[in-house]
């Protein structure tokens, strides 16, 4: 998750920008595979404080489909690895089968060329 932070690296805003921000980052990175939230088929969601839920609510609302949405998982922990945040989501998504051989594809291209970089032997400079 992506999220402006302070000097200090700390998660700045208050729960409603950072849920904002958060579904913003779910939305990319949904889109980058082919898909958006109608391909979500589960939520797993990680709150500071219950009484962020209303808030949570009403921004995951304003995400996804009213007439489909996922099943969905929302725990109250005592906090979060990084410092400031208050939320955390994870999401389950089931591809269609076209979106999931590009994504395939993709991946075994991707898998290649990182193979093939490790492979080649350190370059040394020029030799005069």
């Amino acid at each position: 998750m992506l999220f402006r932070s302070d000097r200090d690296g700390r998660v700045v805003g208050d729960i409603r920008a950072q849920a904002v921000q958060t579904f913003e980052n779910l939305k990319a990175a949904l889109a980058a595979v082919g898909a958006d939230f109608h391909d979500v088929v589960k939520f797993n969601n990680y709150l500071v404080d219950r009484a962020h839920l209303p808030i949570f609510r009403e921004v995951r609302d304003s995400y996804l489909p009213a007439n489909n949405r996922p099943a969905s998982t929302t725990i109250a922990i005592s906090g979060l690895a990084r410092e400031g945040a208050l939320i955390e989501i994870e999401a389950v998504a089931a591809l269609p089968p076209a979106t999931r051989s590009k994504v395939t594809s993709a991946s075994k291209r991707a898998s290649k060329a990182r193979a093939a970089r490790s492979a080649k032997p350190p370059s040394r400079g020029r030799r005069k």
